[in-house]
């Protein structure tokens, strides 16, 4: 969705981590569950963003050069010799990144079905 195409304009044009979570109209007016306090967070705002920024720092960081000290456990678009993926999900930036590259080879699969 859109919090997801500003995400990644933020990181790409800003070189930060980013993250987004989608947002649900559930209607919690019949809700007679009892929850978890663990996902009370979870429940009441329908966003997830709760779960996204407890495991942010699990996301992978953003290394614009090669000289920085994290760039040894990088993985660069050089290193990618083939791409396998989803036939409808061949337009993001890093498939047409690898689309620039000579010697990538990028496979679409038709009978892989996403919701893109």
């Amino acid at each position: 969705g859109a919090e997801a195409l500003i995400s990644h304009l933020i990181s790409q044009e800003l070189a930060i981590p980013t993250a987004h979570s989608p947002a649900t109209d559930e209607d919690m007016s019949s809700f007679e569950e009892k929850i978890h306090p663990k996902a009370c967070a979870e429940e009441i705002g329908h966003t997830f963003l709760s779960c996204v920024l407890a495991n942010l720092h699990k996301a992978p960081q953003i290394i614009t050069s090669k000289n920085d000290s994290r760039a040894i456990k990088a993985l660069w678009a050089e290193d990618i010799d083939s791409f396998v993926g989803p036939a409808s999900a061949m337009g993001g930036p890093g498939v047409l990144s690898l689309s620039g590259q000579n010697d990538s080879m990028i496979i679409g699969v038709k009978e892989n079905k996403t919701v893109m």
